[in-house]
C-alpha cells in the first residue's frame, strides 16, 4: 500500500473527504551527506530525472471503496479481540465518481452481510481483518459485482484530527448523544439539534448505535448507523470543497492517517475539477440490504446475502440514477 503524498493528501480530503472512518503511516529523513560542499573531479554529471508522463483524467464514472477501520491502534483500547492491531471494516461504502457529471453515489454495504472466508460464514466486515484490502475488496465484488478502482481507508484516530482540523463539522444531531470517545475513553455528551461537532464528538456521532435501539426499532440500529455515517462524508465533502483554502492546512494530518492505491496527480486533478463546479456537485445516498437474524450455522446476527437486490442497485446507479427506493433509507432526522 502506498503511502499518500503531500499532494495526494491534499486532493483526497477536497474529493472524499471520508469518511467515516483508519491507518497510520511512517517515515524517516537521510543521512547528511559528508562532502555537501565539495566536488569530487571523478564523480559524473547527475542523472535528471525523466518528466512524467502527463495525467489524462478519465471522464466516465469509476467506484471508489471506502473503509473505515475499527483498528485500535492509537487508542487506550488495544486489548482482547483488538490486541492483534488488525481492524475490521466498520464503515463500508462504495462510491460511484462521475467526473462528467459530478456526481457521487455513496452506496453503503452493511458490516453484517454474509461472507465467507476459508471455507467458514462469517460477516463481510471480518474479510479486511483475515484478507486486508485485497480480501475485503474481492468479498465486495463477489457481493456486488462491483471491481472498484481504489480504495481509501481511515481510522478514529485520523478522523479525529481531520475534524478539528476544519474547525470542526456542522451537522444536524438527530437524538442527544452520550458515549465513550474511543481513543481516550473520556465520556462526550452532547444534545440534539444542529450544532458543530469536534473530533471527538463526530466519532460519537459516527460510531452510535446503541442509543438507536431504544428509541426506535431494535433490529434496525446499525442501519441508522449508516444514515449518519453517509450524512457525515456528503457534509465533510461539500464543506471542504466549499472553501478550497481550508485543504491546506489538513495535509499534515493527512499524511499519517490515509492509505490509499490512487495516483497523487489523478486525485489532485478531479480535486480540481471538482471544486472550481461546486455548484454542480450532486449527491445520491443508498445502503444495500440490511435485514437479517441469527444465523443458526454461526450463531451470528448477519444481514441476509442478496446478491439480486445489489444486482439492481448498482444497475440503477451506473445509469446514474438514484437507487434508494430499493431498499429503504431509515433516518431518525426526518
Amino acid at each position: 500500500m502506498k503511502k499518500l503524498s503531500r499532494a495526494l493528501a491534499v486532493a483526497l480530503v477536497a474529493m472524499l473527504a471520508a469518511c467515516v472512518v483508519a491507518l497510520s503511516a511512517c517515515g524517516g529523513s537521510a543521512p547528511e551527506s559528508k562532502a555537501k560542499d565539495t566536488l569530487s573531479v571523478t564523480s559524473e554529471p547527475a542523472q535528471t530525472e525523466p518528466e512524467p508522463e502527463p495525467v489524462v483524467l478519465r471522464t466516465d464514472p469509476f467506484y471508489v471503496l471506502v473503509v473505515g477501520s475499527d483498528s485500535r491502534e492509537g487508542t487506550v483500547n488495544k486489548s482482547g479481540q483488538y490486541a492483534d492491531g488488525l481492524g475490521r471494516s466498520d464503515t463500508l461504502m462504495l462510491v460511484r465518481v462521475d467526473p462528467s457529471k459530478y456526481k457521487l453515489t455513496l452506496i453503503t454495504i452493511p458490516r453484517d452481510t454474509q461472507a465467507e472466508w476459508g471455507g467458514k460464514r462469517c460477516k463481510i466486515n471480518e474479510t479486511f481483518h483475515y484478507g486486508g484490502i485485497e480480501g475485503l475488496h474481492d468479498a465486495v465484488e463477489d457481493l456486488t459485482g462491483v471491481d472498484a478502482d481504489y480504495y481509501l481507508i481511515t481510522t478514529f484516530v485520523g478522523f479525529q484530527n481531520l475534524i478539528d482540523n476544519m474547525g470542526g463539522l456542522t451537522v444536524d444531531v438527530p437524538i442527544d448523544e452520550e458515549m465513550a470517545d474511543i481513543v481516550t475513553n473520556e465520556m462526550v455528551t452532547f444534545p440534539a439539534g444542529e450544532q458543530t461537532l469536534n473530533g471527538k464528538e463526530a466519532l460519537v456521532f459516527a460510531r452510535e448505535r446503541h442509543a438507536y435501539e431504544f428509541l426506535y426499532d431494535g433490529n434496525l440500529q446499525e442501519a441508522y448507523r449508516q444514515t449518519n455515517d453517509r450524512y457525515i462524508l456528503q457534509t465533510m465533502i461539500q464543506t471542504i470543497l466549499a472553501d478550497p483554502d481550508k485543504v491546506a492546512d489538513l495535509t499534515e494530518t493527512l499524511l499519517d492517517d490515509i492509505e490509499t492505491n490512487w495516483d497523487p496527480r489523478e486525485i489532485a486533478g478531479y480535486a480540481e475539477d471538482f471544486a472550481k463546479n461546486i455548484k454542480k456537485l450532486d449527491f445520491i445516498r443508498c445502503t444495500g440490504p440490511y435485514a437479517g437474524d441469527i444465523d443458526y450455522e454461526t450463531q451470528l446476527w448477519l444481514a441476509y446475502r442478496d446478491e439480486d437486490t445489489w444486482a439492481q442497485i448498482i444497475d440503477v446507479a451506473n445509469k446514474g440514477e438514484d437507487p434508494s427506493d430499493i431498499v429503504p433509507i431509515v433516518s431518525a432526522a426526518e
